[in-house]
């Protein structure tokens, strides 16, 4: 502007022309000056200008490869819960002697919104989630779980779930509760430590059980509102133990 006496308009667009390396041709610079800040922008701005463009195509394309991605672990979360999380959940949720302060918590209709699940995240965080060892049964937890290892070594080899270590976290914990009942000749029948160990593991998938399930009602609650509703209505912290394990044996089936 200052050394060609142009306008605003046409010196931004003769700018943006040579650094886009288009060169119309229609506006050129007409003093040395001029010609000389010219060879400046072609030479340092050109290179900037095109480096721009490919960072946010490349940008672009990781976003859409990401939404690739999470697209296929939701589905692979969705099995999981299908198959076997949501009776897990509902068979340690029974143990729980905070059961009804977390059913208490959630919402109780189908409408739920991104302020309750940031509530319930919240309050959720302030919870211990150690489980009533009077309550558990582990003779459940093995017909619950017997036979499970190669669905869950399946999901594990999925590529998709390597890159999520939330839910590699959770199939790992189950994984080792498994391998750790079924392992033993007789669950009912153990000694103290033995048993205290296994209530160790049981807990320790209860707590990752119960984010991972929140996150995915919350993708639900976002992207299929019909299998959300379905899945409110099949609330582990609500819905007894033998309901829920029914459902789940049916499906299995």
């Amino acid at each position: 502007m200052i050394l060609e006496g142009m306008g605003l308009v046409e010196s931004f667009y003769f700018v943006i022309v040579t650094m886009a390396t288009v060169g119309y041709g229609d506006i050129s610079p007409q003093t040395s000056a001029g010609r000389a800040l010219a060879v400046v922008i072609i030479v340092m701005g050109v290179g900037t200008f095109l480096s721009v463009v490919a960072n946010a195509a490349e940008l672009f394309l990781s976003k859409r490869e990401e939404e690739s991605r999470m697209q296929k672990l939701n589905m692979v979360i969705g099995l999981f819960f299908s198959e076997l999380g949501t009776a897990l959940l509902t068979v340690c949720s029974d143990a729980d002697p905070q059961r009804e302060q977390i059913c208490d918590i959630l919402p109780s209709d189908k409408e739920w919104t991104a302020d309750d699940f940031e509530r319930v995240r919240q309050q959720l965080r302030g919870l211990d989630y150690q489980l009533d060892t009077s309550k558990v049964d582990l003779s459940e937890f093995l017909r619950l779980l017997h036979g499970q290892r190669r669905f869950v070594v399946s999901l594990l080899e999925n590529p998709a779930v390597m890159e999520h270590e939330a839910f590699t976290d959770v199939l790992w914990a189950v994984f080792h509760l498994v391998d750790e009942l079924e392992a033993r000749d007789d669950v009912t029948d153990l000694l103290n430590f033995d048993r205290a160990h296994i209530l160790g593991d049981t807990q320790r998938v209860y707590e990752r059980l119960v984010w991972q399930w929140l996150r995915y009602m919350e993708h639900m609650q976002q992207r299929y509102p019909y299998l959300f509703a379905r899945a409110v209505r099949r609330n582990p912290f609500t819905k007894s133990k033998s309901t829920v394990l029914e459902q789940a044996e049916k499906q299995h089936e």
